[in-house]
């Protein structure tokens, strides 16, 4: 967990959002006896941080990816909806790269790994109060790994382990089980995926990978 710090005026409202009581309560310990930090709040769901959100006004929520009540992204979605202003800085123990780039896209302003230090995370606090963002040097190379890989037009791992699914004949529910993500991730993957093969739909996408190399026809009618 996070390691110590100290305390004094409290100026920054910090919502907590994570399902596990024993995080939440030593990550409140360290926050409130650190300077210009205040717990206003904690949840241990989506809907709870959604619900509270609009109540406390915090300026600042740590947020766990994995919580009961609602998909991954979803409350980062509709709390962005609701207030931009608002800074979400993802908490999480999941380094894979498609929870970094599925946190960016749903409004995430930074994101923190669980094994980093507590001055790491108060510095990713007062960066995004200021206006910036924040990641953990391990997702910072994701970010720079996949904007390089779009400069260049190039599919991402997931993107062509997608597609390779779409061709051995998966529809988006298959998918999303196989992946472990919702069938609206799939459908957003799919769309970038079109984008950047200059496709109209799964068969377009699919074809036109294979004239590129990126799938081989081995992957049609696979187990995938």
């Amino acid at each position: 967990m996070f390691s110590s710090s100290v305390k004094k005026k409290s100026t920054i409202k910090v919502l907590i959002a994570d399902d596990h009581s024993l995080f939440r309560q030593g990550l409140k310990k360290l926050l409130q006896n650190s300077e210009g930090v205040e717990v206003v709040a904690e949840a241990s769901s989506g809907d709870e941080c959604f619900s509270l959100a609009r109540k406390v006004k915090p300026d600042v929520i740590l947020m766990d990816l994995s919580m009961p009540s609602m998909e991954e992204f979803e409350p980062i979605r509709k709390l962005k909806k609701i207030d931009l202003n608002l800074k979400i800085l993802a908490l999480s123990m999941h380094s894979e790269r498609y929870y970094v780039i599925e946190a960016v896209r749903s409004g995430c302003d930074g994101y923190i790994l669980k094994n980093a230090s507590f001055d790491e995370l108060l510095r990713a606090i007062k960066a995004v109060m200021k206006g910036g963002s924040f990641f953990s040097p391990q997702i910072a190379r994701h970010l720079a790994e996949s904007l390089v890989e779009r400069e260049e037009g190039a599919l991402t791992f997931k993107e062509r382990e997608i597609l390779k699914l779409v061709a051995s004949g998966k529809k988006n529910k298959e998918i999303a089980e196989r992946l472990f993500m919702s069938e609206k991730t799939v459908k957003n993957y799919l769309a970038d995926i079109y984008s950047k093969l200059n496709a109209n739909d799964r068969l377009e996408a699919v074809l036109n990978a294979l004239k590129l190399g990126l799938i081989e026809r081995k992957d049609f009618g696979a187990d995938g």
